[in-house]
């Protein structure tokens, strides 16, 4: 039974809403890329697909914030309304809504915002 990573899901959603053309293929990537390299590829990848670098304090649903995890921004959730977002979480194996607290925003570290988005 196939899944959804961290970067595919977003991928999907901005792709069924029609926010990057079906054309754009992501590349192909190790669960563990980012354990021992300090290459951006998230970041690479957001800017290849169209998504502008936001700063946090002007998050609003819909943008895509982005964890550290080892070196670099490895993980990526959807921001939705009252501090919540929806993610791959990797530990369950499942799409997960949970409030943005805790761990996870002690590793928020960047937040993009794809063109089409409305405010």
């Amino acid at each position: 039974m196939g899944g959804v990573d961290c970067v595919h899901l977003p991928y999907g959603v901005a792709r069924a809403l029609g926010l990057i053309a079906e054309s754009i293929a992501l590349p192909i990537y190790s669960a563990e890329w980012h354990l021992h390299q300090n290459d951006e590829l998230l970041r690479q990848v957001l800017h290849d697909v169209g998504a502008t670098s936001i700063l946090l304090s002007t998050l609003r649903p819909g943008d895509l914030l982005g964890f550290q995890y080892c070196l670099v921004v490895a993980h990526l959730a959807i921001a939705l309304p009252d501090d919540t977002v929806i993610h791959a979480h990797r530990a369950s194996r499942r799409v997960v809504h949970q409030h943005l607290r805790g761990e996870l925003l002690t590793r928020l570290r960047a937040a993009w915002s794809f063109p089409g988005v409305p405010a």
